[in-house]
């Protein structure tokens, strides 16, 4: 499994392999022997990376989310699939177009449904549409807040990179 790991704005690639009792875990190509256990019912862990041990606590877990203390300091983590990290990235983008803003595809796909209206309201982070691509379903959000001035597509409409699928004001 593929994984990009984001601390404290520091992101890392993370490839995590099952050899037949242990794990690989290759950090920015870096091989490591890795090994974590879990201490009584606690949140408590300790990891094994390589010949260094390391002690840490589960504070919280929200999705790809994780909040760790360790050795008195907090972190917080990112840990999402590689691949579809990329594909979010590449899809939840917006492009200034005569002082309009608009939502482009980012790649071909499939709109499989609309959940807005034209002339509607959207905040920050509201959804907007689902669009398959790489037979996956993608939940695309607006990145701002503003009102949709136009919908170019509709639902089971097939689209092409970088077509427009929203005009903002």
């Amino acid at each position: 499994m593929n994984y990009l790991v984001t601390i404290q704005d520091n992101i890392y690639q993370v490839e995590i392999t099952q050899n037949s009792q242990d794990y690989t875990a290759k950090i920015d190509a870096v091989e490591h022997r890795v090994e974590c256990q879990r201490i009584g019912n606690l949140q408590l862990f300790t990891l094994l990376l390589g010949n260094r041990a390391f002690d840490f606590e589960l504070y919280e877990k929200h999705g790809p989310e994780i909040s760790i203390g360790y050795s008195g300091r907090t972190f917080n983590c990112l840990v999402e699939d590689e691949r579809l990290a990329r594909l979010k990235s590449f899809i939840n983008h917006r492009t200034e177009k005569k002082g309009e803003s608009v939502l482009k595809s980012a790649m071909p796909g499939l709109i499989v449904a609309i959940e807005v209206k034209e002339g509607q309201h959207v905040r920050t982070g509201q959804g907007l549409m689902i669009m398959e691509a790489m037979k996956m379903e993608n939940e695309l959000k607006a990145t701002f807040d503003a009102r949709i001035k136009e919908i170019k597509v509709k639902e089971k409409q097939a689209v092409e990179k970088d077509e427009v699928l929203i005009v903002f004001e």
